[in-house]
C-alpha cells in the first residue's frame, strides 16, 4: 500500500478517486490520516465520508499558508524596499540643500541643485537679497582666474557650464548674493576636467577618430571667443 501515497497526494483525494479503492486501500488511507474509525466499521461511504473530513483538515491550513504566501510575495513585488527592480516614481524635489557637478566632456560639466524650501523663504524676505548664484572654482594656483559665478534663477534646478579653463580642478559653490556679497549655501566636490585626447592633427586612432575629436579644439577655441 505504499505506493499509494507514491502515486497520489492528498490533494487529489475525492470521492470519486477514493471509490476506486479497495476496502483495505480505504482503511490503510484512513490509518494513515489517523482517522478515527470504530472498530469492526465496514461501511464503505462511511470511511470515505472520514477519509475527506481528515482530508479537509489536512489541506485547509496549508492552502491558506500558501495564500497567505502568494500574498506576501505579491505585496514584497510592489515594495521598492524589497524589490530592486521596482520602478519607483523619483521625487522632483528632496527638499534639502545641496548641489553636484558631473563632469559630460572635456567641454562640459553639469551642476544640479535644490535649496531647502523653508531656507529658500528666509532669504527671499531677508533685506538686500538679490538672487542665488553658481560660483566656479578653480583650485590650480596658475589658473587665469581664482573664481567667476553664474547668476541662477531662484527656481532653477541645473545648468550647463563650459570648462574656464584647460587642465585644471574645480569645484562648484551654490551661493545666496546678499548686499553684494555671495554667501555659500553648499559645495560640490571638487572635480578635474577630463584631458582631451591628443594627436588632433594627421593621422588619428580609427576609435578616437570616432569620438569628434578633430572637431573639439575647434569648438573650443569657439567657446572661448564667445566668452564675454
Amino acid at each position: 500500500m505504499t505506493s499509494l501515497w507514491k502515486d497520489t497526494t492528498i490533494y487529489s483525494f475525492s470521492r470519486a478517486h477514493l471509490e476506486s479503492f479497495t476496502s483495505q486501500e480505504l482503511l490503510t488511507v484512513a490509518a494513515q490520516l489517523a482517522v478515527d474509525l470504530p472498530q469492526g466499521i465496514f461501511d464503505r461511504a462511511r470511511i470515505i465520508g472520514e477519509i475527506l473530513d481528515a482530508v479537509d483538515e489536512h489541506v485547509k491550513p496549508v492552502q491558506n499558508s500558501e495564500r497567505e504566501w502568494k500574498y506576501a510575495r505579491m505585496e514584497a513585488a510592489q515594495d521598492p524596499k524589497t524589490n530592486p527592480f521596482l520602478t519607483v516614481r523619483i521625487p522632483e524635489r528632496y527638499n534639502i540643500t545641496y548641489i553636484t557637478a558631473l563632469v559630460r566632456d572635456p567641454l562640459w560639466f553639469f551642476v544640479f541643485w535644490e535649496v531647502k524650501e523653508s531656507l529658500l523663504e528666509r532669504l527671499v524676505k531677508t533685506e538686500n537679497f538679490e538672487g542665488l548664484c553658481l560660483r566656479i572654482n578653480a583650485l590650480k594656483k596658475t589658473a587665469v582666474f581664482a573664481s567667476y559665478h553664474v547668476s541662477v534663477g531662484n527656481n532653477d534646478k541645473a545648468w550647463y557650464l563650459d570648462f574656464p579653463s584647460e587642465g585644471d580642478m574645480f569645484f562648484v559653490e551654490l551661493c545666496a548674493q546678499i548686499g553684494g556679497r555671495e554667501e555659500a549655501l553648499a559645495k560640490t566636490r571638487s572635480f578635474r576636467q577630463p584631458d582631451i585626447l591628443p594627436a588632433c592633427e594627421g593621422n588619428v586612432d580609427p576609435l578616437a577618430a570616432l569620438s569628434g575629436i578633430r572637431d573639439l579644439p575647434v569648438l573650443r577655441e569657439k567657446i572661448k571667443g564667445e566668452r564675454p
